[in-house]
């Protein structure tokens, strides 16, 4: 007798609270994302010139309603209001960090998470931008959650970025190994922003499926040259790993969030998995260009979300689906042709800016 298994990827954007600068509706975020690029790059510089004290200052003033700026020895700034100067001669005359104030997500937003979750009401959930395993618990044993749709494994473990925010998987069915890639390393360093995940899941009848979650490099921080670049990294770095595994008879998933528009140039970041021989990527198999889209920015919808299974598992593939109900502005970003929840009333109360995407296997 088959097996039916629904298996999903979410960038949940968080479930308690979110950086106050992000969220927000995105004509705000870009140009801001901007300035806070050009601020981190120039506090990191050895000397502050004239010109960089200048750009210093003024990107302050524009962000220091969403910065919380940490001054650990040494000061940046001397005196305050229109008095306010940069003192620090360079990077290695003081030592501290800027980071994003955070503001709770109301209820309603929570509330419209899991509505996403129950619609997916996946097997196995790839969850991204989660806060931590508690809270990664809190969704997976939630009350507001049809029985059902609720999952016995949550596994998490802190990754890299350094607002907190990472990778994990729920599944319904045992998580019998966990294996982390937090700190895997090439000659330019550490490897994964946040955490390649692995997950073996163990379903019945014996079959395994091993689930490798990810969340790669941002497109809103530094170049566009330097992103692309440290993708590309993680990129290989994932297709190493599956050497492990033989993906002709194995069934393997990557998901995640992978920040790579498919049909962008800089979806060469990808190159490494969306050309290997043995992976296939199962909502442009069933769905097709156009049709892909899980988020929406700057006027355009993009697939930065992406769900790659080996050759073995795509073999079983019954269809694929995006769960899009939980985004703002879905009606008018579709025409009317779909509806967000009635619940999601603006950016605050929305799921997410990304959509769920699913995938759904028969195996033997």
């Amino acid at each position: 007798m088959g097996l039916s298994v629904r298996i999903a990827s979410f960038n949940f954007e968080n479930f308690f609270s979110r950086p106050t600068l992000l969220n927000r509706d995105n004509a705000t975020v870009a140009p801001l994302l901007t300035d806070l690029a050009e601020l981190e790059t120039d506090l990191a510089r050895p000397v502050y010139d004239a010109a960089t004290k200048a750009r210093i200052l003024e990107n302050w003033k524009k962000l220091s309603k969403y910065l919380t700026l940490r001054e650990n020895k040494g000061k940046l700034f001397s005196g305050s209001g229109a008095k306010r100067k940069v003192s620090a001669a360079g990077a290695g005359s003081w030592a501290g960090s800027v980071e994003m104030k955070r503001e709770s997500i109301p209820d309603e937003g929570q509330e419209n998470t899991l509505r996403v979750v129950a619609a997916v009401d996946a097997d196995i959930l790839c969850t991204v931008e989660m806060d931590d395993r508690y809270t990664l618990r809190h969704v997976a044993t939630s009350p507001r959650l049809p029985k059902p749709t609720r999952f016995s494994s949550a596994m998490l473990i802190d990754g890299n970025d350094d607002r907190g925010i990472d990778v994990g998987v729920l599944s319904k069915a045992p998580i019998t190994e966990l294996r982390s890639h937090v700190d895997d390393r090439d000659a330019d360093g550490v490897v994964f922003s946040r955490d390649c995940l692995e997950a073996k899941v163990e379903l019945p009848g014996g079959r395994d499926v091993h689930v490798l979650a990810n969340h790669f490099k941002s497109q809103g921080y530094g170049s566009q040259a330097g992103n692309d670049a440290k993708r590309l990294r993680q990129s290989e770095r994932v297709a190493e790993i599956l050497r492990r595994h033989d993906l002709e008879n194995e069934y393997v998933v990557v998901a995640g969030d992978l920040n790579a528009d498919r049909d962008a140039p800089n979806a060469s970041s990808l190159g490494p998995l969306l050309s290997h021989p043995h992976l296939v990527d199962v909502l442009r198999v069933d769905l097709g260009a156009g049709d892909d889209w899980a988020y929406y920015y700057g006027g355009k919808k993009q697939r930065l979300d992406y769900l790659f299974c080996s050759t073995a598992l795509a073999s079983r593939l019954d269809r694929t689906r995006i769960e899009r109900r939980g985004m703002w502005n879905l009606a008018k970003i579709t025409q009317g042709a779909e509806t967000p929840f009635p619940q999601v009333t603006g950016a605050t109360t929305a799921a997410s800016d990304h959509a769920a995407i699913v995938a759904e296997f028969d195996l033997p």
